[in-house]
């Protein structure tokens, strides 16, 4: 049974142990072969049997021409979500109900595609339909583990929105427009974070004139490389990475930097087409950082970053209100519009 209030245990916790099963929420992921490919809670190997029970129970269902999505019980809810190959269960006794925990899950499936492609994951398993992705997986794992705990504290997963930092109007103007003029050959987009929240974005129409980065692809960019708790990166990184929601089986090549501003929290993030590109997109790297300074944007990030987190609920003038998000009704009409919330 699950309980609650437990802490997060190693990946070595004991699964026969009263630890594992006080965890609140788990999630595991399997194939429809039965076999285990990741767990928040526990090694994997020794869930294995757990798992198969679980592929069992799908199978049984689609045995009689039709999908098992969930499975209340009590005070549990046990959430299935199949995306080809791939089954992921969640075992929940929270208060989020299947949908949510199912767009969850969603969320760790495209985490998953991020760094492999969805048609790298449907030909392996074509080829071999009991390969053990953790081949292909090992390392990630802390990447997963920190998607989940951002899905349980950042509420701008669930709401399909992202955060922005509260800038004035000139200022994000002035960062965009050096977004724009510090370009190269197949850079698609340039991306500004500070302190996890989105300060400017902008994308190379030549290159993608119709497509657009929506707010999932960039929650799962930010988790990779540069959202508020994402593993740690030092130096300059280059990785090719998916958006799922852009373009599910093919790569970007992404290139990440922390930028010289004490205080600031400032995050880089460069998409390219080329995967030769590393040394043209640092370049560019370089050409922003001088630029910031030059202009004094810099000290203009800096300070908009010293004001309190968030809109804050005294500036609404309403005394009784303790902590509100708000996020805008989609635009009709204006499928380009970035979805934003506040808080």
């Amino acid at each position: 049974m699950l309980g609650r209030g437990a802490p997060q245990c190693p990946r070595s916790e004991d699964v026969t142990g009263e630890g594992w099963r006080s965890h609140r929420k788990h999630v595991f992921v399997l194939s429809e072969a039965g076999k285990p490919i990741y767990s928040r809670y526990g090694n994997e190997e020794a869930l294995s049997s757990t798992m198969g029970v679980m592929m069992a129970l799908v199978s049984f269902v689609q045995d009689g021409g039709d999908n098992i999505r969930s499975i209340q019980a009590d005070d549990y809810k046990v959430v299935f979500c199949q995306h080809g190959p791939l089954v992921l269960v969640s075992v929940s006794r929270g208060r989020q109900s299947p949908e949510q925990l199912r767009r969850e899950l969603g969320y760790v499936y495209w985490q998953i595609v991020s760094l492999l492609t969805r048609a790298t994951v449907a030909r392996i398993f074509q080829r071999k339909k009991n390969y053990d992705l953790r081949r292909l997986l090992a390392g990630s794992e802390r990447l997963l583990d920190n998607l989940l705990g951002r899905l349980e504290t950042d509420p701008g997963l669930l709401l399909g929105a992202v955060q922005c930092l509260p800038l004035a109007p000139g200022l994000r103007e002035a960062v965009t427009q050096l977004l724009l003029r510090c370009v190269t050959a197949n850079l698609v987009f340039s991306v500004l974070l500070a302190r996890g929240r989105l300060v400017s974005i902008v994308q190379e129409r030549a290159l993608l004139e119709e497509a657009r980065l929506g707010p999932a692809d960039l929650h799962l960019l930010f988790n990779l490389l540069g959202g508020p708790g994402a593993p740690p990166q030092a130096g300059e990184v280059w990785t090719p990475v998916c958006l799922p929601g852009l373009c599910p089986d093919g790569y970007f090549y992404a290139y990440a930097s922390s930028l010289e501003a004490p205080g600031a929290g400032l995050r880089l993030l460069l998409l390219s087409t080329d995967r030769g590109a590393f040394y043209s997109v640092a370049a560019c790297k370089r050409r922003i950082e001088e630029g910031l300074k030059a202009q004094g944007l810099l000290a203009g990030l800096q300070a908009a970053l010293r004001t309190p987190s968030g809109t804050g609920s005294s500036r609404l003038s309403l005394p009784d209100l303790r902590h509100f998000l708000y996020r805008p009704l989609d635009v009709a009409g204006n499928p380009r519009h970035l979805a934003q919330y506040a808080r």
